[in-house]
Order: C-alpha cells, then sequence, then structure tokens
C-alpha cells in the first residue's frame, strides 16, 4: 500500500512540475532563389522541407539534410550566420539573439525560413 501511494504521489508531483523547455516544430516556407528552368544535374523531382524542432536556443534536423547556410535575421538585417554540415543533427543558436528572428535554411537554389523566438 505504501509503494503504490507512493507512486501515485510521484506521478502527480511530475506530472504538475512545469518542463523546463518545450521543443517545437518550426513551421517553413520554402522559396526559390534561382528561378532558371532545370538543366542537367538539376532534378525535376519535389523539394523535401526539412522538419527542424527548436528547443530554446537548440535547433535539431529530425531526418537526414543537405549542407545549410543557417542566417538569422532580426529587423532586416542578418545577426548570424554558419554553414551546418550535413552530419550535424544538433546546433546551438547563440545566447545572444534574442526576440522574433526568422531563421532561413539555404541550399542551392531553394531557401526555407520561418519565424523563431528565442
Amino acid at each position: 500500500m505504501k509503494k503504490l501511494l507512493f507512486v501515485l504521489l510521484s506521478m502527480l508531483f511530475f506530472s504538475s512540475s512545469p518542463m523546463m523547455g518545450e521543443e517545437k516544430m518550426i513551421d517553413l516556407n520554402l522559396e526559390i532563389i534561382d528561378d532558371s528552368p532545370a538543366g542537367p544535374g538539376r532534378g525535376k523531382a519535389p523539394i523535401r522541407k526539412p522538419i527542424v524542432n527548436q528547443e530554446g536556443q537548440k535547433i535539431t534536423f529530425l531526418s537526414s539534410h543537405p549542407e545549410y547556410t543557417i542566417n538569422i535575421i532580426q529587423n532586416d538585417e542578418v545577426i548570424y550566420s554558419f554553414v551546418i554540415p550535413s552530419e550535424v543533427s544538433k546546433f546551438e543558436i547563440p545566447t545572444y539573439v534574442e526576440g522574433e528572428c526568422i531563421l532561413q535554411l539555404i541550399t542551392g537554389r531553394f531557401c526555407f525560413w520561418g519565424i523563431v523566438s528565442f
């Protein structure tokens, strides 16, 4: 009986405590940077949007991805830019980046972008 009471109280405690960080999916839009017609070496298959989650300053890619240039834009100015290699699945945004920003992921002729808050 004591064990059951302990388990129930533990469940109540952990379910009522606030979570330290909540991971949320970033809603990304697609913008084509280069509209030139498809030619040799350019596929005609639809482009796959990356699935990206954010938890605080941490960005997580949920599937494999190509190399991206990441830009963080605030007030129409790039405040942070970095190249994320294809083998990196978790990436930390510097702590000086705060507030609402536009996150861009650029690869080839495609730019995926979404609004995030840090």
